[in-house]
């Protein structure tokens, strides 16, 4: 196991870190109603597909963006590909838009981040967009509104896309952070029970994960373990239809994006490799790592706050932890989440077969180098194994 740089430290040397500023974020019901104070240049807006037939995008199109110069560029029917994007490359760059508005999930936002780093920087192609990424001149100002309350995309300058040869290109990049958030609690009365649950173990798992990146500093452990207590106390309640609960977990799911942006990402999003193979929700295989690999890190106290605050009992820290970890299966079983890779239905044979592949692409990735409290190399596919079948009867 050979040393990564890790690029969330400022001097890694001396374990310098910094906590970047918040984005300006525009929040309640009806948010969305003060594009209307926007003016001074094309507006294109990027969103999934699904929207375009919601009274939502009536609503934007005929009333509320009525009399600007606007133009849907892009619908986003899956997750962001080279593919799909290359044909908007020209299409942004045609109508020279002032403001990009990226409505949607991590999808459309990914989307969003490729097409305005393409749009800001010509020269670009998708080999240099991974390793050198200038400065942007300022053309546009990207602005996001979630619907969903997990993958926090709305508030990073990370995405992820499929190469041409299927396999997964991560761009990390303050560069491609966007500018504003809307976050419009209005835009959350119908959404699906399973999309609440795989967005919000998603939000869970980034403020979790995060408290056991090496370089979480005071900050960042302070805003993960208030936002995680939030999350567990809001998300049953969300998916329950409780107006209030979901209005939190958007707001949750916004401050877990901007830790991710802070801290890093934790165990849990490094083994997520193989699930694009097999259609698994990302949020849902997230959710399905979250508790193995507190169990494989709880020697750290990474989660102590969290279980004590919410009152764990236990007479040791690691017993608090532990029945942290119980409650959080406890709400996956309220929740309808599956417990284990096995219940998805990813085929046994097929998947231990190919585990030694997944393992190299974890590695060669490099991020699970940067998890205090990683085991090694050879810990992974044990790992892999109890995330599989679960735990054995202790």
């Amino acid at each position: 196991m050979g040393h990564r740089p890790n690029p969330y430290y400022v001097l890694e040397e001396k374990k310098l870190t910094m906590h970047k500023s918040t984005l300006q974020v525009t929040m309640g019901d009806g948010a969305l109603e003060q594009l209307k104070n926007y003016t001074g240049g094309k507006i294109v807006i990027i969103l999934d597909t699904y929207l375009m037939t919601t009274p939502m995008f009536q609503r934007l199109t005929t009333e509320i963006l009525a009399g600007k110069d606007f133009k849907v560029i892009c619908d986003v029917k899956a997750e962001p590909s080279y593919e799909a994007i290359d044909p908007f490359i020209p299409v942004i760059r045609e109508y020279g838009p002032r403001y990009i508005l990226a409505i949607g999930g991590g999808s459309t936002m990914d989307t969003a981040k490729a097409l305005w780093a393409f749009y800001e920087c010509p020269e670009l192609t998708w080999d240099t967009i991974l390793t050198d990424l200038p400065d942007f001149p300022g053309k546009a100002t990207l602005i996001t509104v979630p619907t969903t309350s997990g993958t926090g995309a709305e508030a990073t300058g990370a995405a992820v896309y499929k190469k041409y040869d299927g396999t997964k290109a991560l761009l990390i990049n303050q560069k491609i952070r966007p500018k504003e958030a809307f976050l419009d609690f209005s835009l959350l009365d119908s959404l699906p029970p399973k999309v609440i649950v795989n967005s919000g173990v998603d939000a869970l798992a980034h403020v979790v994960g995060a408290l056991s990146t090496q370089n979480c500093n005071q900050l960042d452990h302070m805003l993960c373990t208030q936002t995680a207590i939030q999350i567990l106390k809001a998300l049953p309640k969300s998916y329950k239809g409780e107006k209030d609960a979901r209005a939190l977990m958007h707001v949750c799911a916004y401050l877990a994006g901007d830790e991710i942006e802070n801290a890093g990402g934790g165990l849990e999003h490094k083994l997520d490799m193989f699930a694009k193979a097999y259609h698994i929700p990302h949020g849902e295989v997230i959710g399905i790592f979250l508790p193995y690999t507190m169990l494989y890190l709880i020697e750290q106290n990474h989660y102590l706050d969290i279980a004590e605050q919410m009152g764990m009992p236990g007479e040791t820290a690691y017993e608090k932890q532990r029945n942290l970890i119980d409650y959080i299966w406890k709400l996956y079983d309220e929740l309808g989440m599956p417990k284990t890779l096995k219940e998805t239905g990813i085929p046994e044979e097929e998947f231990f077969a190919n585990l030694p592949q997944y393992i190299e692409m974890v590695k060669e990735i490099g991020h699970i180098y940067w998890i205090a409290g990683f085991k090694g190399d050879d810990s992974l596919e044990g790992l892999y194994r109890m995330s599989y079948y679960g735990l054995k009867e202790e």
